[in-house]
């Protein structure tokens, strides 16, 4: 009985693993050797089956080289009828040697445009025929191979005035676009290829040409040799700058989209601190607040969409990105800091927890974002009828709704205003119905990729949500997550880094993103837990990041130089802060934190491309312009460092006033041992005072002075050494800007005066 049961059971998989490999079927029309390569491939989905099955949308299904693949993207069009191929330069060879060009498509696997594209050209047959038969065809997921995105994006913005995604080239075996696009629909899809096609065999020349052309512009614009800038920089006319292009009812930059802009809120938060121009404070507000009333942010599940559709913030674009989470939940921690408005700080509670509770993964990190796409709509997941809102039966002044153009689907908001405890318990109960709904709908697909940058950014936002939740968890979730990443993405004998990581597969490669934003976050460790171990990791980050993308000429390459044809010297925010700001700050933070000489000398050249890149481009440069003048002038943040790091203090701001300005303020100081600064009430006039000078209406005191004798002075000196605390008391209604003179000495010498401003 048994070997009976053996037998058909034997027979049942033999039948199965057949029915699988008859709906699998190879590219129409490629040649006799990748037939070959077919069976391969075959093998391979059947080896993988269980994680790849879910992966067919329709029988029968065809299977490309792309099985092969570790990113999610392309792994979704490894079941489309185009042969598709990852990007190689294999691949750029053999189209050299056979002449013929190359079907280029960049996208992302949550991206809406890139799926209808998907679906109305990619799995068409005829279309498959037409590349299969002329053209070669590669797919690339920009996540992964950013220096590839970067170069085309440039080109498309060139070629159409903006960019997005999908990213639709026809490209010659140098890389050179002959011709490129964003979404094309079918019918104008097909006759592009045979025109395209029909020039190659005719007219070759006139489409080498175009493509030379193009590629000189880009890299005119990116990577030639930039001199010093004539003037020095002046703060006052970039913020006339910014405040003449941003959107004076709706705030953000005017422009029928709109998008977050984290780099730019950055530079106004930290102008602000400085005491600049109270205007852009205004347009900071709007913003802030505009972006969580409409439907940019997600006010049922927390998190925000990508960017909105419309000028007012209300109809988003429905992928939720890690990056933006990571630097929204700064921005906003930040701003509550600043404006000490609530809303801010529940707005930073629930977008930590839902990158806590949706894209968290303990044993690997954050993952990279969730499909706009839903049981095939944009937005499906998060979208009402009317029906379906009105059987939970919700109290309607508890609520609005927003309508999708062309759909009566509706979104809902909830009022993002201080609220009656009543109406806030009415509004709790109302996301939980609402949260429950939406889970009983499944959930969208999540991109899973790790990628180590923007796990870095993340591992930042921890740390800067903690110091206004104070929830005492989430530095421990940030010292883990970098512990791991350091352990596992880094690779000391040869310095480079992991970037993506996928079904426990890493990809190594070298970009500067994953290498500065690393080194920011391990910075912002160590400021909140003195544990040196994360400065020294930091140190080495820099080191191998300068010696990999650092060129002569004092610009960063997007990717070690060698490394790829197609690698800029990219400078512009863009989605997240151009990395070579990031790492321009990083430089400066760790020359004021270990005290480095000689690295404002070292790196001039750096400095002079990043100030000419702002005098040619201001309001592209933004987080360059914030980086520069921390360089320059010094940090504005709670934690500070002084003396070449033998000092050290944090500024805390314990009770508010009405308005929500400081009213108690206390800065805590630690010199290290054998070095002291002077006391408010030094015993010799010649001496520096640490005296602030304070309006009237505030009061300030001072620590208990000590008096010591130094073997350079033979008189006694009243001093301030060890830790202590200075505290002031606001009895005004003003935001307080005051100036803390500091110079710091040991037994034989002393270092320069220094002068530490705040608002608080």
């Amino acid at each position: 009985m048994k070997i009976w049961v053996l037998f058909f059971f034997a027979i049942s998989i033999v039948l199965n693993a057949n029915k699988i490999n008859a709906e699998l079927l190879p590219p129409p029309g490629i040649s006799q050797s990748e037939i070959e390569q077919f069976g391969r491939w075959q093998r391979y989905f059947n080896e993988n089956k269980k994680s790849l099955a879910s992966r067919l949308k329709k029988e029968p299904a065809y299977l490309n080289e792309l099985i092969y693949s570790q990113s999610p993207y392309l792994e979704q069009h490894a079941f489309n009828p185009i042969n598709w191929k990852s990007w190689s330069s294999e691949l750029l060879n053999q189209a050299k040697k056979n002449n013929k060009l190359i079907f280029l498509s960049i996208g992302y696997s949550t991206c809406h445009w890139c799926h209808t594209m998907e679906k109305e050209s990619f799995v068409d047959v005829e279309i498959a025929r037409i590349l299969n038969r002329n053209f070669y065809s590669i797919k690339v997921d920009r996540e992964e191979l950013p220096h590839i995105d970067d170069y085309y994006s440039a080109a498309l913005e060139h070629v159409k005035g903006s960019a997005g995604w999908p990213i639709t080239a026809i490209i010659n075996s140098d890389g050179l676009p002959v011709f490129i696009d964003s979404y094309l629909p079918k019918e104008k899809l097909r006759k592009l290829l045979g025109r395209v096609g029909s020039i190659w065999r005719t007219q070759p020349e006139f489409l080498l040409a175009s493509a030379k052309n193009i590629d000189e512009l880009i890299n005119n614009r990116f990577n030639q040799t930039i001199g010093t800038s004539a003037n020095k920089i002046n703060f006052e006319t970039i913020n006339q700058k910014l405040l003449a292009a941003l959107d004076p009812v709706n705030g953000g930059f005017s422009g029928a989209a709109k998008f977050p802009s984290e780099a730019m809120l950055l530079y106004v938060l930290d102008q602000l601190r400085r005491g600049k121009n109270t205007d852009l404070e205004k347009a900071l507000k709007l913003q802030l607040d505009k972006m969580i009333q409409g439907g940019l942010y997600d006010h049922i599940s927390g998190g925000f969409h990508r960017y909105s559709t419309d000028p007012g913030w209300v109809v988003p674009h429905y992928e939720k990105m890690l990056y933006n989470q990571a630097q929204l939940v700064s921005v906003y921690s930040q701003a509550y800091q600043y404006f000490r408005d609530p809303v801010y700080f529940d707005v930073v509670e629930s977008t930590i927890k839902f990158m806590l509770t949706e894209l968290y993964d303990e044993n690997g990190g954050f993952w990279s974002a969730i499909d706009a796409d839903f049981n095939g709509e944009e937005g499906g997941y998060y979208l009402w009828t009317p029906d379906e809102l009105a059987l939970f039966n919700l109290d309607k002044l508890a609520y609005e709704t927003y309508q999708i153009p062309g759909s009566q689907k509706l979104g809902v908001v909830f009022p993002k205003k201080q609220l009656s405890p009543d109406l806030k318990k009415t509004i709790s109960s109302h996301k939980e119905i609402l949260v429950n709904a939406r889970k009983k709908r499944g959930s969208p697909h999540i991109d899973q990729k790790v990628i180590t940058g923007w796990n870095a950014l993340a591992i930042k936002a921890l740390i800067d949500a903690e110091t206004i939740l104070e929830t005492g968890s989430l530095v421990r979730v940030a010292e883990k997550l970098a512990d791991k990443f350091w352990k596992e993405r880094y690779q000391e004998s040869t310095g480079m880094i992991s970037r993506v990581g996928f079904k426990g597969e890493k990809l190594l490669r070298s970009y500067l993103d994953d290498y500065a934003y690393f080194c920011d976050a391990l910075i912002a460790l160590y400021d909140v837990s003195d544990d040196i171990k994360w400065l020294k990791k930091a140190q080495i980050l820099k080191h191998q990041a300068t010696k990999l993308f650092l060129d002569a000429e004092g610009a960063l390459y997007n990717i070690a130089p060698r490394q790829n044809l197609l690698s800029l010297k990219k400078s512009q925010d863009g989605e997240l802060y151009a990395a070579s700001a990031v790492m321009l700050g990083v430089i400066w933070k760790l020359d004021k934190r270990l005290g480095e000489e000689g690295l404002k000398k070292k790196f001039s050249k750096l400095i002079a491309v990043k100030e000419s890149k702002i005098a040619k481009e201001t309001l592209n440069h933004l987080y360059s312009a914030l980086s520069l003048q921390d360089s320059k002038e010094g940090s504005t943040w709670h934690r500070r460092y002084f003396a070449s790091a033998k000092g050290r203090l944090n500024i805390k701001c314990s009770e508010y006033t009405a308005n929500r300005h400081c009213r108690e303020l206390s800065i805590n100081v630690k010199l290290e041992d054998g070095w002291h600064i002077n006391s408010n009430q030094p015993l010799q006039n010649y001496l520096i005072p640490t005296k602030i000078d304070i309006p009237e209406g505030v009061e300030v005191t001072y620590p208990e002075e000590k008096r010591v004798k130094l073997g350079f002075q033979d008189e006694a000196l009243s001093v301030y050494e060890g830790s202590f605390e200075i505290r002031l008391k606001n009895r005004t209604k003003n935001r307080l800007h005051l100036t803390l003179p500091l110079q710091a000495c040991n037994d034989r010498i002393c270092l320069l005066p220094e002068s530490l401003k705040f608002v608080m």
